[in-house]
């Protein structure tokens, strides 16, 4: 699951980012138009955000066309994109961050978030609680389950903007010379790992799972 995440803000009003941050989600999960409050402050403001959508891709048009409804929105707000790769992202994310270099807005996945969650520096971690930041309202935009997702320790580190959607595909074949019932909804992750251990022999692999960087 790919999340939004904040870094702790070094003079950048709160405001300006809650605001970004909803219509941004606004139009990555395609809920359309969504009004928004002006911000309390006229000043200038600059946002820097990072995100790992492939270079002329759907996903990074409609980014782009939500970062260009917000400036529009807010015209004392400017909004600085860079893309960088989605394999390193987050290595690059730390370097920038513990040399004072981070941006204020970043999508991440969620399994990235422990590794990043767990680094302090001066006794500070690298990204912002959002839970003072976001209203009840707020978080009924989200699944509580993928919320949680973006969650490490007691602290929410982001919001998430997409979820995977997984299939578990299983040769019959297979089961059938073992004398293994077919998977169904009843299965729990014990069934699962107990059949794969079942299935796996020499030349067979009980369960794989293909992992790529997208």
């Amino acid at each position: 699951m790919q999340g939004v995440v904040r870094v702790p803000p070094r003079r950048k009003p709160v405001l300006a980012f809650v605001f970004f941050l909803m219509i941004l989600l606004s139009g990555c999960l395609g809920n359309g138009q969504q009004s928004v409050e002006e911000s309390s402050t006229n000043d200038d403001v600059v946002l820097d955000v990072w995100h790992t959508f492939a270079a002329e891709s759907k996903e990074e048009e409609v980014f782009m066309n939500s970062v260009a409804e917000f400036e529009s929105a807010h015209p004392n707000v400017t909004v600085e994109v860079t893309m960088v790769p989605f394999e390193n992202a987050d290595q690059l994310f730390m370097i920038a961050a513990q040399g004072g270099q981070a941006p204020d807005l970043m999508r991440l996945s969620s399994d990235q978030l422990g590794a990043i969650g767990e680094v302090r520096v001066d006794g500070y971690p690298l990204l912002e609680d959002l839970r003072p930041h976001l209203t009840p309202q707020d978080r009924q935009q989200f699944e509580e389950r993928a919320l949680q997702a973006m969650r490490y320790g007691d602290a929410l580190y982001g919001v998430p903007a997409s979820q995977d959607c997984l299939s578990l595909i299983f040769n019959k074949a297979l089961f059938d010379a073992q004398g293994l019932d077919y998977p169904d909804s009843s299965w729990t992750e014990q069934d699962l790992l107990q059949a794969a251990q079942t299935l796996t022999a020499q030349d067979v692999q009980g369960l794989a799972i293909p992992i790529k960087t997208a």
